[in-house]
């Protein structure tokens, strides 16, 4: 097994979180930039902007970050969510998430049954016990999210307008 090392996050001023900010592209670039005001913006006052929002919600004790570094050493993951309550159940529904590459320049590891579920085991540590995504069907994320199936969790689907579903996962 693939170990991860996951750390709880009070704020997003620290080095790595930058560097998974400019590696999380092209992905950035799809980004609706107008919502945060930032249509004209350089990458460093997108970088800013996000370092503003995400250091605010996490003053807010109903949000969670975390910081994730693989075997290698190599910081890969930022994720920052709130919690959503449902059915009694804490849920988490990522908010902000910088995904970064492994020693061969590869995301690879996002598809990793040892990530995913040590991932699952830490937001547990955090009583959190589901997590929310919404996506659209047939696409890379749907596809990837649905595509694992452990005795360690499941998913349901909430249609919404069109293609769009709330995909929930719920740990076992």
């Amino acid at each position: 097994m693939i170990m991860y090392s996951f750390t709880r996050i009070f704020d997003c001023n620290f080095t790595e979180f930058d560097n998974l900010f400019y590696q999380s592209e092209p992905l950035i670039d799809s980004y609706v930039w107008e919502v945060f005001n930032l249509t004209d913006s350089t990458k460093e006052e997108r970088l800013k902007a996000m370092k503003d929002i995400g250091n605010n919600w996490l003053q807010n004790t109903a949000v969670i970050g975390t910081y994730v570094v693989n075997p290698e050493g190599l910081p890969i993951k930022v994720d920052i969510g709130a919690f959503r309550i449902i059915n009694k159940k804490n849920y988490l529904y990522t908010n902000l998430t910088f995904n970064g590459t492994d020693s061969f320049g590869s995301k690879a590891w996002l598809h990793s049954i040892d990530f995913i579920e040590q991932a699952m085991e830490f937001y547990k540590t955090l009583k959190v016990e589901g997590r929310i995504f919404p996506l659209k069907k047939n696409t890379v994320m749907y596809n990837h999210l649905t595509g694992y199936y452990t005795d360690k969790f499941y998913y349901t689907e909430e249609p919404q307008e069109g293609d769009d579903v709330i995909l929930y996962l719920h740990y076992a």
